[in-house]
């Protein structure tokens, strides 16, 4: 994958996980009296949900490792 690709494909994830926020606070779903704190968690929550379990075996061995040796 092009790094364009990479950044594109980041774009599109990260819109959609704050266009739903967006929307749940729009509709009244989210308590006003929530603060950096609650909607931090929220947004993550929103983005574990993205995930996949689709990287397994020796893929999920290099993710983990590329992540400790670059420091992600």
């Amino acid at each position: 994958m092009t790094k364009e690709e990479q950044r594109n494909l980041v774009t599109v994830l990260a819109t959609s996980v704050v266009h739903s926020v967006l929307v749940d606070i729009s509709e009244g779903k989210v308590p006003e009296d929530w603060d950096g704190h609650e909607l931090r968690e929220l947004l993550a929550d929103r983005f574990s949900r993205q995930r996949t379990d689709a990287v397994k075996g020796k893929r999920k061995t290099a993710y983990t490792h590329t992540l400790i040796v670059n420091g992600l």
